[in-house]
């Protein structure tokens, strides 16, 4: 290329520019919000994927058809922010474009060449490119890593954001891929537009197949508004649908917030202030077949006296009890052990209610394997009845014993099993104690959860407690599975720091659960995916924001010359912003249909996956929660057509037939 080309090529690029300002800033501001988008997305993103892999369960062997699931998450939102961004830009170079299509082809009736062309439009694409990459940057950092944070941290306390110098390296990079190919789709479609058609050529890459209307009612302003809003159908279509998510995904984020129940899950997880066992104890990922030797797990379950004695010595100690349990469990299948259910008593129940019997193993001699508990007094103050009563008094003579009937393993939250629930209070049961007969009449029902009982699951249908006195003196192998202990009122606090500071020693061998610990545990466990619903709603949130706010602004400039025509036959301004309000309210209509309709698809979907999975959520359906924002929506909408209008409502029908 020669220099006096060149030159040319610089000085057309500067008259452009300096021609195009409106275009320039739009762009400029587009190129910028989707640096922005890709820096928020990523630092939120990064923050997000780290909490998952923290508190999700090997999230990393997870795969979708061969793809781990991480990578794909990564992937999908790279994806997506890049076509959103080269939908934004492609909109705005797109509008501003057509009405330049005269003078590039002007240039190429006098000889301009397409690669010349080319290097007038992004000779312009990098000025104004650098500039928003560099605005964006800016204002990324600021949104991403003090004003969004803040946000999502009142909600979602474990939320960190850590801020990288790649994030922005790839933000640079991707919006000026996007920017590229946004830009570049346009300056060929000039491009192919011959010197001959650019003369006549008045707006839209033309149709010459389209269909003109025809009314008997003439041209009612409703109707012209309806027409205006659907002219680009594509855009106003992709709008509403990236409106419409990013509620569904806000809306989901806030039913699974609203649906669970922290209280729900520490009620059933514990019912004193504080729960007391070993690490073993305490891990509840394993379990047992009744046919292996578990002989040093369950040792190591047992709790040392002197732990209790440091507990109960604390000032804020009120009062509390320890739970013990038979270890002498089966080593091999068929083993006798020295506490099982004595057999031929049960032999009069009839075959329905045998074949509950079936399921359960059985020791050499036929006899039903149990877990026989004991307890102190205040571990059986706090047992769940069901029927009968807790008379402790009664219980201490050595003639009754509790049934306990167990909740679901993996559902602490449910009532009990209906298919143990053998006997009935009053009934007498027969237990074969170091191979001698003991005969206790039951005296109440309970339910067995994890809080007052074994955290693995043994497959034991047969549950029992005896008072401890009754307990040491029948068993001789025994462990000390746990101890409940509640502080003094006001208390609490104090004595659950004094307690964490003896449990965090390096030689402790025990752990402790009180209703923060859960709490703490239940919003970790949940977090990964409220996260990714807000994570989500605020990415389509500014999808939808930023499309909405450029399918206003490039529907009024590329109307422009429309409305200079409308003025110029007689339509008052005040008619056009009548125009303009029924093409908000158009906007707003199917914007609270669909949002609507998403809302109810979502809700159905993530709610009641949720609920059938997660014991203690509750589903519950309400869209009210969004209708505030339909209002807003339809303000913002009038309000961003009335200042566009205000700029371009200034010019004739000459100025534009002019441009």
């Amino acid at each position: 290329m020669s220099s006096e080309e060149k030159k040319i090529i610089k000085l057309l690029i500067e008259r452009k520019f300096k021609e195009s300002k409106t275009r320039n800033k739009i762009t400029t501001m587009a190129i910028a919000f989707t640096t922005m988008l890709f820096i928020i997305s990523f630092t939120i993103g990064i923050a997000v994927l780290k909490i998952i892999k923290e508190k999700t369960f090997n999230v990393e062997n997870i795969t979708v058809d061969g793809i781990p699931l991480l990578t794909l998450i990564k992937l999908i939102t790279i994806i997506l922010i890049m076509f959103v961004g080269y939908m934004i830009i492609y909109n705005i170079y797109n509008v501003s474009l057509e009405k330049d299509v005269k003078f590039y082809g002007a240039l190429k009736l006098i000889g301009a060449t397409r690669k010349q062309i080319f290097k007038i439009l992004y000779g312009q694409f990098y000025i104004l490119s650098i500039a928003g990459i560099v605005i964006g940057n800016v204002a990324g950092f600021l949104l991403s890593s003090f004003i969004i944070p803040r946000i999502i941290v009142n909600f979602i306390p474990l939320f960190k954001v850590e801020t990288s110098v790649n994030i922005y390296i790839y933000a640079v990079i991707f919006s000026f891929i996007s920017s590229f190919i946004s830009m570049l789709m346009p300056a060929i479609k000039l491009a192919q537009i011959s010197p001959v058609k650019s003369v006549t050529y008045s707006a839209d890459f033309p149709n010459e197949n389209k269909n003109y209307k025809k009314s008997r009612n003439g041209g009612k302003i409703y109707r012209i508004a309806w027409s205006n809003l659907w002219r680009k159908n594509q855009k106003a279509v992709y709008t509403i649908i990236c409106i419409s998510i990013s509620l569904m995904c806000l809306h989901s984020a806030y039913i699974l917030i609203e649906g669970l129940s922290p209280q729900k899950y520490t009620d059933a997880m514990i019912n004193s202030d504080f729960v007391i066992g070993t690490n073993r104890y305490f891990q509840d990922n394993w379990s047992f077949s009744g046919c292996m030797d578990i002989n040093s797990d369950l040792s190591e379950m047992d709790l040392e006296n002197n732990i209790l004695h440091n507990i109960k010595n604390y000032k804020e100690f009120k009062e509390g009890g320890a739970i013990y349990l038979n270890a002498d469990f089966p080593r091999k299948d068929k083993e006798i052990v020295n506490a099982a259910l004595k057999t031929d008593k049960l032999q009069k129940k009839s075959d329905d209610e045998s074949r509950f019997l079936l399921d359960n193993q059985v020791d050499g001699n036929g006899n039903y394997y149990i877990d026989l508990y004991g307890a102190d007094d205040f571990p059986l103050s706090k047992l769940e009845l069901i029927d009968g009563q807790l008379d402790l008094d009664k219980l201490k003579t050595g003639k009754y014993i509790i049934y306990a009937l167990p909740a679901d393993h993996a559902n602490q939250g449910s009532e009990y099993s209906n298919k143990a629930d053998y006997f009935n209070v009053g009934d007498n049961v027969n237990l074969l104690i170091n191979n001698q007969e003991c005969e206790y009449q039951i005296i109440a029902k309970v339910v067995l959860r994890k809080r007052t009982g074994i955290r693995f699951d043994d497959n034991r249908q047969f549950n029992f407690y005896l008072p401890s006195s009754e307990f040491l003196k029948k068993i001789n192998k025994n462990i000390m599975i746990s101890y409940l202990a509640d502080a003094k009122a006001g208390n609490i606090t104090s004595m659950e720091n004094e307690i964490k500071k003896k449990s965090e020693l390096e030689n402790s061998n025990f752990e402790y659960q009180s209703k923060n610990v859960l709490l703490d545990k239940f919003w970790g466990e949940q977090n990964s995916s409220i996260l990714l619903c807000v994570f989500l709603g605020i990415i389509f949130g500014m999808i939808g924001i930023l499309n909405f706010v450029n399918s206003i602004i490039s529907s009024i400039i590329d109307n422009s010359k429309e409305i200079a025509i409308l003025k110029s036959i007689g339509m008052t301004s005040k008619q056009i912003s009548k125009m303009i309000y029924f093409e908000s309210i158009y906007f707003v209509f199917f914007a609270v249909l669909s949002s609507f309709l998403f809302i109810v698809f979502g809700d159905m979907i993530i709610g009641g996956l949720y609920a059938n999975q997660k014991w203690f959520y509750t589903y519950k359906f309400d869209v009210f929660e969004v209708m505030p924002i339909y209002p807003l929506i339809l303000f913002f909408s009038i309000l961003l057509r009335e200042i566009s209008y205000m700029y371009v409502g200034k010019r004739n029908l000459a100025e534009e037939l002019k441009r």
